[in-house]
């Protein structure tokens, strides 16, 4: 965040690893999917943060994630 805040971009580009969400997922044993997606939920908490974080300063951001139905609710509202 540190050089988003120095920067100060006007648009991010974020990419996130999707496959854990993916519904490719649903021919895999559940814990297992489970534990991916708690592998890669930091990152795309982060992407939360950046993204809450362009809005509130009037910038853009650009994701390509699907939204995951795991892990905590109020991470994923910026992408609403």
């Amino acid at each position: 965040m540190e050089v988003i805040e120095r920067q100060q971009p006007k648009i991010i580009h974020m990419a996130p690893v999707c496959g854990p969400w993916s519904q490719m997922q649903n021919i895999n044993d559940p814990s297992d999917t489970y534990q991916k997606r708690k592998k890669y939920l930091p990152m795309v908490e982060f992407c939360a943060r950046v993204a809450l974080y362009q809005i509130e300063h009037g910038r853009y951001f650009l994701k390509i994630l699907r939204l995951p139905k795991f892990g905590s609710p109020n991470a994923f509202n910026a992408f609403s």
